[in-house]
């Protein structure tokens, strides 16, 4: 019975923070599925495209370098002329 009178004052469906009232409609970006998307992976697109951007950098750098240690290495001639063959 007490059960009863409790879980009638119980306030269902509300949390400790009040809702706030928000826009009726969405923006026109937001209307399509892409849109709504594109809004919510934000974050995740634009972190991979640094990361990419960063990765190209580092890749372009060190080609360079490992290209010149390759020429400078008698050992990877040699390497190179074993698997093409002779020239």
């Amino acid at each position: 019975m007490a059960a009863f009178g409790v879980a009638s004052l119980r306030d269902l469906g509300s949390g400790l923070i009040a809702e706030r009232p928000g826009p009726a409609g969405a923006p026109a970006s937001r209307s399509n599925p892409l849109g709504l998307a594109l809004r919510l992976q934000r974050g995740p697109i634009v972190g991979w495209a640094i990361r990419l951007f960063l990765t190209g950098i580092v890749y372009g750098s060190l080609g360079n370098d490992i290209g010149q240690m390759i020429l400078d290495n008698p050992a990877f001639e040699d390497i190179f002329i074993r698997l093409e063959g002779p020239p």
